[in-house]
């Protein structure tokens, strides 16, 4: 699973975005401007998908 923390409004943020569609994945979308995680969620993300300690 991709995680990406999108920012509609960067240019860097949107190619890499249609890189990773490109590749024929559908990645599940953070709102880098509104959707912070939470610590337990953040620590998932960084454990590259493994079962967070929370």
């Amino acid at each position: 699973m991709i995680v990406d923390h999108h920012n509609p409004d960067c240019g860097t943020s949107r190619n890499a975005l249609n890189i990773i569609r490109a590749f024929g994945s559908q990645p599940v979308f953070i709102d880098d401007l509104t959707g912070r995680l939470d610590r337990c969620a953040a620590a998932g993300v960084a454990g590259g998908g493994r079962p967070d300690p929370c």
